[in-house]
Parts: structure tokens; C-alpha cells; sequence
């Protein structure tokens, strides 16, 4: 009778300690409530970031439109300060993928990005004209999201993916590209989560050796 009021007991700490862990909650990296078409333009286009604490990166998008000259798929990736490609191989997004706020994203294995690292997010535009992106400016409303800093609007001219090295700090820069991020857990919850089941673990020894 000791024993199963001991495996009750512990398995309510067990789960009293779960239970403090953060639920980790998964949001788009920008929003627009009122967003603004704009002109696209050949090449790769997006922002430079740093995440403000640790967090995964669980999708990549791009914006849709539903333009007929911004054809899908478009190829979207993750690079480091160091022009490393952090997703492989890279993500093709398509049409039919979850539409999200207006972005099509399709899942990935989830990126880890480290606290006040600076990170590249960037998608591929093959459309020489039309309405593509967005503008995330003072004239229109939008959000980024509380786990990153924006810093940058980047592009470059090739009509490939690549790391875009020509950079500018206007007030209406264009997005395309987009991801969903999350927060990764903090360490501590882990810790007394394990502590707590440490615990269990040696009351139950000693009651096993006391009852020897």
C-alpha cells in the first residue's frame, strides 16, 4: 500500500513539475493586418534578425498573393552571418502549402538559432514584374514577432537563392520571405523536473532498503 502511495505521490510531482514548464507557442515571424502590394523585383530579397533568446524556426514561407506573375514555387532559406545555409536542402515552397496570414509555409525539421546571433532570412523572387511582396512600414500596420529584432532589409540580383550581400536600412522594405517560430524551453523547468523525479526515485530506495 506504501509503495502505491509513493508512485501516486511521485507521479503528481512528476507532472506538478511538467506543469511549470513554458508551453512553447509557435507564431508567424511577421504579420500584416493591412498590408500593401508592392512591385517585385528579379532576385533574392529579405531581412537580417536576431532572435532575443533561443528559439526554433518550425516553417518557411512566402508570401501569397494570388497573383498570376508571382508564379510558386519559391525557394526560401535561413543563412548565418557567415553566408552558411542553415536548412538543407533548400525549402521550395508551393502553392498548395498551409496558407498562414496571407503566406504559404510548408514544415521543417525545427532550426535551432541561438540568443543575439545575427541570422538571415531570405526568399527567391523569379516574377520581373507584378505585385509579390509586402511592406512592412510606418504606412501600414503590421507586427514582428517579440522573439526577434529586425534589423535590415537584404537582397541581391541573382536568379538563384543565394546570401544576399547588398543591405539597406529604409523604412519600406519589402518582405516575401517569412518563417514561424517558437520559443525553445527554458533550461531551469528541465532541470527541476528532473531534480523532482531524482527525488522520487531516492525516497523510493530508501523506503525499499528501510522495509529490507
Amino acid at each position: 500500500m506504501n509503495t502505491l502511495k509513493l508512485v501516486v505521490a511521485g507521479s503528481a510531482l512528476a507532472l506538478g513539475l511538467a506543469g511549470v514548464m513554458p508551453a512553447a507557442s509557435a507564431a508567424t515571424a511577421f504579420t500584416f493586418s493591412d498590408p500593401a502590394d508592392s512591385n517585385s523585383s528579379l532576385g533574392t530579397g529579405g531581412f537580417k534578425f536576431s532572435p532575443i533568446q533561443d528559439i526554433y524556426v518550425t516553417a518557411l514561407g512566402y508570401y501569397d498573393g494570388g497573383y498570376p506573375q508571382n508564379p510558386f514555387p519559391h525557394d526560401v532559406g535561413i543563412y548565418d552571418f557567415n553566408s552558411q545555409q542553415l536548412v538543407t536542402p533548400v525549402v521550395s515552397v508551393g502553392a498548395t502549402d498551409s496558407l498562414v496570414d496571407n503566406f504559404r509555409f510548408k514544415t521543417i525539421a525545427p532550426v535551432a538559432l541561438s540568443y543575439g546571433t545575427t541570422y538571415i532570412l531570405a526568399g527567391l523572387d523569379l516574377a520581373s514584374s507584378g505585385n509579390t511582396n509586402k511592406y512592412f512600414s510606418s504606412g501600414y500596420t503590421g507586427t514582428v514577432s517579440p522573439l526577434i529584432t529586425y534589423s535590415a532589409y537584404v537582397i541581391n540580383g541573382n536568379s538563384f537563392l543565394s546570401f544576399p550581400t547588398d543591405y539597406t536600412y529604409e523604412t519600406r522594405p519589402f518582405f516575401g520571405a517569412n518563417m514561424i517560430v517558437t520559443a525553445v524551453p527554458e533550461t531551469e523547468a528541465y532541470v527541476m523536473f528532473l531534480v523532482g523525479l531524482g527525488l522520487v526515485g531516492s525516497i523510493a530506495r530508501r523506503r525499499k532498503q528501510n522495509a529490507a
